[in-house]
């Protein structure tokens, strides 16, 4: 099946569409399909991989239908914005969005809301628009602890080295601000230096490189996510070099890092479950149930003593459950 095409002549968009055999969920006597659409930043970072998975495996046992929608230019805000506008045609029951921009899907969130098209966001909220229900985590919290774990193990005059994301992403300062705050808790441990790494593998190896021309002597680096810290590990090895690593994600891949030693540790910032609780949430809401505004995930440290747990990919991960999060 063929769907029309998003956005101006020329976009390009990826499709990712997932569509299970028809059926029908059974509410109040009357047989009700629901169809919901998933638009995430990109389609290559292992956390957004995870969430789409998640939420196809929560719309098999829950008997629901997903579109799936990525960017083909990973974090590009426009081409978001062209995809968000296709939902006005395909008019799903709900959208699950996970955005690229605190501010420039205003407009378009605005059309969807005249279309009565409900939105549920996940991992980001935006400062505009209006969703019914955001499931994500606290990105300060996160980084902080992961900075303060890394930073218990080096002696002072330690230095370090951040591998920012992406400077449009909605949790960029967040994540960055944990980091620096954990640093500057330390006597005589400081940050000496810090390049945009964009939340991608390649652009966090070359983001790395760069640093280790401008700084070659540094003890830890702390990174946003598991997937640059895949690239970065690439640089440093290049180099003989073997510093204290803290990340973000506990993705299956960063989980298997801290196991084998190569980082100390990631925090579970579980893009998979925020995903799953978002079709949750979707779910409730044709249900006509009352949704809280927002659902904070706890967060958790992986460490080589639990790391196993969090290796398991994400087919195998178990799936969350409302009442887990939700009271």
């Amino acid at each position: 099946m063929r769907l029309k095409k998003p956005g101006p002549p020329g976009f390009l968009g990826v499709l990712l569409l997932y569509r299970p055999s028809r059926t029908y969920l059974l509410n109040e006597k009357r047989m009700l399909m629901h169809r919901f659409a998933t638009i995430t930043k990109n389609a290559s970072n292992p956390a957004y991989k995870g969430a789409r998975l998640g939420v196809d495996r929560l719309a098999r046992e829950r008997n629901v239908e997903i579109i799936h929608r990525s960017p083909a230019t990973p974090d590009d805000v426009d081409q978001q914005i062209g995809l968000l506008e296709e939902m006005i045609d395909l008019r799903p029951d709900a959208v699950l969005l996970a955005p690229a921009h605190l501010h420039a899907l205003g407009d378009v969130l605005a059309k969807l809301e005249a279309e009565d098209i409900p939105i549920i966001m996940f991992v980001s909220k935006t400062a505009v628009g209006s969703p019914r229900c955001f499931i994500g985590s606290n990105d300060y919290q996160m980084t902080f602890d992961v900075g303060v774990e890394v930073c218990k193990q080096l002696a002072p005059g330690s230095k370090v080295v951040i591998l920012d994301g992406n400077p449009l992403g909605i949790n960029y300062h967040d994540r960055g601000s944990g980091f620096r705050d954990a640093v500057r808790t330390f006597d005589g441990i400081e940050v000496v230096d810090r390049e945009d790494g964009f939340f991608l593998k390649e652009p966090g190896k070359q983001a790395m490189l760069n640093i280790m021309d401008r700084t070659p002597h540094f003890d830890a680096v702390l990174a946003v996510n598991d997937f640059m810290v895949e690239g970065a590990i690439e640089a440093l090895e290049g180099k003989g070099l073997r510093p204290l690593i803290g990340s973000v994600n506990a993705t299956p891949a960063g989980a298997a890092l801290v196991k084998s030693g190569k980082m100390l540790t990631t925090a579970a910032f579980n893009a998979m479950a925020m995903g799953c609780m978002a079709l949750e949430a979707a779910i409730r809401l044709m249900e006509g149930r009352a949704l809280p505004r927002e659902v904070i995930l706890p967060t958790e440290l992986v460490t080589q003593e639990n790391a196993e747990e969090w290796m398991l990919d994400y087919d195998r991960r178990p799936l969350p459950r409302w009442n887990d999060y939700v009271t």
